[in-house]
This record gives structure tokens, sequence and C-alpha cells, in this order.
């Protein structure tokens, strides 16, 4: 082979090669958003409970009381409520005369929903799980070229084990660990495909629905270590989404849901013969510890406080919190073994405090035993 063949081999190669190689796309983790976690602020990594204790922290498998959840159902509408209203009261009937409506919304903070749902047993060491997350997120301005955002559902089968270690009688360490096999059906949004829906063309379902084709595929792995303390205190440390890399899909993109470490703590203080009046636990986390070491975010972005108060012998739990300073608050009601939970909470979606701060109002009905 002469130099000549050579050089044009080599030239080929490198305009050929960038064309076939994936993008990796940084996605959020899988989170659903619960009614007890937006109620509080999202600060449940000390205070694992029920369902949530799987995408929280798998050492709360060893932790407090068996829960075993049927069926779980609920949705979020992300944006200012008021708007979203008058955008739902309006006469749509389809995803373009939707995302019209709801126009305000998109250019100022951005709109979507979340719905989400399963089953899961939790307890005796034990985690084991069936849960959706599905997303849709639009943002930006002007409307609707200048729009982007995504929709993104994710299916996660979550297996998972914690092992107690009870080093003095009033101090228990647990560790555990779980691994999510999932498959996530996901499509980046751009202003050139929303106009298409907005403005009807016949192509653009068609284009949506080759993008949300075939699923990624990917296994994320949590550890979790829980501390049982004196006096009703406890400690949380979680490291989330190791090995967070979804391959596959209908695109030739890669989705990758960075590692992170959290830590947290609750106080959850026995008062005795006034617990069946009132019960309360208070928490604090702190997310995306490794973000905060190399400055990448900042402590109060990634702060989250909460208070849950149980009544009447858990028949009312009332929740609040600060979810990074924004309000949070929310409350359910427990019908035997129907709990059905509503909550109000705003999510910072921007870089930074008050960038882009989206409110949303989540409703859940579950049936449960526990």
């Amino acid at each position: 082979m002469n130099a000549q063949k050579l050089s044009l081999i080599i030239a080929l190669a490198v305009l050929i090669v960038p064309t076939v190689v994936s993008e990796t796309v940084e996605v959020e983790p899988f989170n659903p958003l619960t009614p007890r976690v937006a109620g509080m602020g999202s600060p449940t990594l000390a205070a694992p409970k029920g369902r949530e204790t799987l995408w929280t922290n798998p050492a709360g498998f060893a932790v407090g009381k068996r829960s075993f959840t049927l069926f779980a159902i609920g949705a979020s509408a992300l944006g200012n409520p008021a708007d979203v209203m008058d955008a739902l009261s309006a006469d749509v009937g389809d995803a373009g005369e939707m995302l019209s409506a709801l126009e305000p919304v998109i250019t100022k903070s951005g709109a979507g929903f979340n719905i989400q749902g399963g089953l899961a047993w939790v307890g005796k060491r034990i985690g084991v799980g069936l849960n959706l997350d599905a997303d849709a997120y639009v943002y930006g301005r002007p409307f609707p070229l200048g729009t982007e955002g995504y929709v993104d559902s994710t299916v996660a089968l979550s297996l998972g084990y914690a092992h107690p270690i009870k080093l003095t009688d009033s101090i228990t360490v647990a560790i555990g660990a779980a691994v999510h096999p999932s498959l996530k059906y996901r499509a980046e949004l751009d202003g050139e495909l929303i106009e298409m829906l907005v403005t009807e063309d016949d192509q653009a379902d068609a284009i949506l629905e080759e993008r949300l084709e075939s699923p990624a595929w990917g296994f994320p792995i949590d550890v979790g270590v829980h501390s049982t303390l004196p006096l009703g205190f406890s400690a949380s440390v979680v490291v989330s989404d190791l090995n967070g890399r979804y391959r596959g899909g209908a695109s030739d993109d890669e989705y990758l849901v960075p590692w992170s470490v959290g830590a947290g703590v609750a106080w959850h203080p026995n008062l005795g013969p006034l617990k069946w009046l009132i019960d309360p636990t208070i928490t604090a986390d702190v997310t995306n510890v490794n973000l905060i070491v190399n400055e990448e975010t900042s402590v109060w972005k990634e702060l989250h406080l909460g208070i849950e108060v149980a009544t009447l012998k858990q028949f009312i739990t009332l929740w609040a919190g600060l979810n990074a300073g924004y309000p949070s608050f929310g409350a359910e009601i427990d019908l035997f073994v129907i709990d059905v939970g509503v909550a109000y909470t705003t999510t910072e979606k921007g870089r930074y405090l008050g960038d882009r701060p989206v409110t949303s109002v989540t409703v859940e009905v579950a049936i449960r035993l526990d």
C-alpha cells in the first residue's frame, strides 16, 4: 500500500468515525415523585420508608416496618399550578394543542408531567419491586422554535438486600445494596419537532414514535449505609447510580446518570404515651456531595430539610419541608389498606437557585399493607 492510498484511508476514517461514535447524554436519575418525597422536600436518605426505599437508600431494607405495596399510581403536573389548570381547562384534543395552551408556562419556567407507579415489598432485609417513572418536560423561548425538552419513561426492576450489624444495645449499622435492571424509552425534543407538533405536521407523530421505538438498557447500582443511634437519631450515606449508563435504544446516544453521594440525618423522638396522637420525624439531607466538593454545585441547592408528622395512629400524615430553599408541603390519609396522598413542591431545574424554579402538584393512590 503506497503512501497516497494510506493517506486517503486515514482521511476517510477521520471523516466517518465522528458520525458513528455515539454521544453521551446526561439524564436525571430514576426518582419517582411520590407525595411523601415531594411534601418533605426530598430528605429521605436517613428516613427510608416503604416503596421509596428501593431508590433512596437500600440500607433501609433492614430498618423499620415491613411494607407491601400491592399497587400504587401517582401523577404530577409540573409548572405554575394556576397556569397549568387554565391550559388543562382549554379545549385541547392532541399534543400540539396542549403545547400551544401551555405556551405561557413553557416560556416562563417550563411545563411537563410525571407519572409513576408500581408494586414493592420492603422489609426483613429484602427489597424487591417493579416501578415505572415517566417524565415529560418542555421549556424555552421563543415558542415553539426556541424550546427544547424530553420524554423519558423508565421501567425498573429493583432487587436489594441489607444486613444489620449490632454494635451496641443502642447502635446498629445496616449496609445495603440494590441493583436496578432497567429499560429506558427516551426522546430528546427540539424546537423543530415541537413546531411540527404545534402545526400538526403529519410527520411529527412518526418522528416521535421512531425516537421512542426501542428502549436503552442499564443496570444502575445503589449502595447505602444506615446507622441507628441513641435517642431516636439516625444517619445515612448513599452512593447512587454506580454503573448508571444506558446503552442501545432507537438513537445512537448513550444515556448517563452520573453517580452521586448523598448524606442525611434524622431524628425520630419517642413521645411515649403521646405517640398515638403525634409521631414526628425531622430529616435533613445533602445530595450530590461529590459535586459540592468539586464546586460544580452549591450546598444550598443540594440541601433538603423536612418534617413528617403522623397523627391519630397514622390515620393522617402531614409533611412540610424546604427543597433547596423552596417550600414543600403535603398530606396523606390512611384508609385501612388504601392510602391517598397529595403534595406541593418546587424543584430548581436551572444551574443555580432562582434560575428556573418549577412548581409541581403530586397526587397518589396506593393499596398498601404496613
